[in-house]
């Protein structure tokens, strides 16, 4: 198509062949445009993933040193790719002692086994009706030793979207955290609230406070540096279900849920209260030897002709890797 597009436009075909990157298939077009200058277009295709890379020079040039560019091109495995793309943005690390007491480790709350220690997330959008389709990084979550998350790197269809750290300061556990992507300013939607307890502390802009029952986390509320409530979240459990409310800086309802659990405290049914009681269906297609899922598979149950079915939305993979 590329080609084809730039001979309608009068230009030409200089050359086209077969090539490979680390064993896997590619191709290369070279063209020169009808208007002018020189254009490389080098297609890999990797496991399940297309890299397409392309440069462009200027008559009158020799475009080795763009030739060069192309060439310094490697693959980096998953958790280099966001090291790379965040160098820059990250905040900086937040101390780690004195360590404040919890019940139980994030990776305990999370569900998750084992001494855990990166979790790489990616959804997949299934949904016939959905314009989004395709493969993309979700949230890349780093924890210490002991199963606390310490970094978080959040993406909005693979493009880094907010980058978390987290540690401890003043015997509180405090998150501090970057915007990568340029999110519009929405500040003037918020209303005049109580007037902070205190002054804002500029080391951080979370503090994050736990309470537990039974084992069982129960209570988990968000303050903003300057002591006001910015998130709490509230956990009723009943057998093998979960009920989830969540309240904002407002005091209105965030998120309302009922989750069913399956034996191994794995999520299998969700009823989303505050949406028309909107029903989901989680599988689990594959674990790894922890017992932690490495894929799991979403969908919605809808009415459809007076019948029940069930509509697959998304897919979500899990990498993790482990301390030794």
């Amino acid at each position: 198509d590329v080609i084809k597009s730039i001979k309608n436009d009068g230009g030409k075909l200089i050359s086209r062949k077969e090539t490979s990157f680390v064993g896997n298939p590619g191709l290369e077009a070279k063209l020169h445009f009808g208007n002018g200058g020189t254009a490389v277009y080098r297609y890999f295709f990797v496991k399940n993933r297309l890299y397409i890379l392309t440069t462009i020079w200027k008559d009158g040039e020799s475009g080795d040193a763009q030739i060069k560019i192309l060439d310094s091109f490697k693959l980096l495995d998953e958790n280099t790719v966001p090291a790379v793309q965040t160098e820059d943005a990250a905040p900086k690390a937040l101390p780690q002692f004195p360590i404040v007491p919890k019940l139980k480790s994030d990776a305990e709350d999370e569900n998750l086994k084992g001494k855990v220690k990166t979790v790489t997330q990616e959804i997949e959008y299934l949904s016939e009706e959905s314009d989004i389709k395709g493969r993309y990084f979700e949230t890349i979550t780093d924890y210490n030793e002991n199963g606390n998350r310490i970094k978080q790197l959040t993406y909005l269809l693979e493009e880094p979207l907010e980058i978390s750290v987290f540690g401890y300061i003043d015997g509180l556990r405090v998150v501090d955290f970057k915007m990568i992507a340029n999110i519009p300013d929405l500040s003037f939607l918020k209303k005049n609230g109580p007037k902070p307890p205190k002054a804002p502390d500029p080391r951080y802009q979370f503090s994050l406070e736990y309470k537990y029952a039974d084992g069982k986390i129960n209570e988990e509320k968000w303050l903003k540096n300057d002591g006001t409530d910015w998130l709490k979240v509230f956990y009723t459990y009943k057998e093998n279900q979960v009920e989830e409310i969540a309240f904002d800086e407002w005091g209105k309802t965030n998120r309302h849920t009922t989750s069913t659990l399956d034996e191994q405290g794995n999520k299998i049914k969700e009823i989303d209260l505050a949406d028309s009681n909107r029903t989901y269906i989680i599988k689990y297609d594959s674990f790894d030897e922890h017992g932690n899922w490495t894929k799991n598979t979403e969908s919605e149950l809808v009415i459809e002709n007076g019948k029940q079915v069930s509509k697959p939305l998304t897919s979500h993979y899990r990498t993790i890797s482990y301390y030794q």
